[in-house]
């Protein structure tokens, strides 16, 4: 991330100063990615033949993004959500 310059040596990364509302934006992007990235990977799961194996990392996946979803959940709570 680019760094600002400040009197006094004081430095802040630009992305610091993102308000409330822009971070909040951000986590309902990222659950949306996430969500529309679940229902994508549960089609494909659903509709192809699949070999155990890819089966197994299909549902891997799935459960990996379920887990993201739940602790960006969870934090967007924390933060008055």
């Amino acid at each position: 991330m680019p760094i600002e310059r400040r009197a006094g040596g004081e430095r802040r990364r630009l992305g610091d100063r993102r308000s409330e509302t822009e971070r909040r934006l951000s986590v309902h992007s990222a659950e949306d990615q996430i969500t529309s990235a679940l229902k994508l990977l549960t089609k494909v799961a659903e509709s192809a033949a699949l070999s155990e194996n890819e089966q197994r990392e299909i549902e891997g996946a799935m459960l990996r993004l379920r887990f993201a979803l739940e602790r960006l959940e969870q934090g967007s709570d924390s933060h008055g959500r």
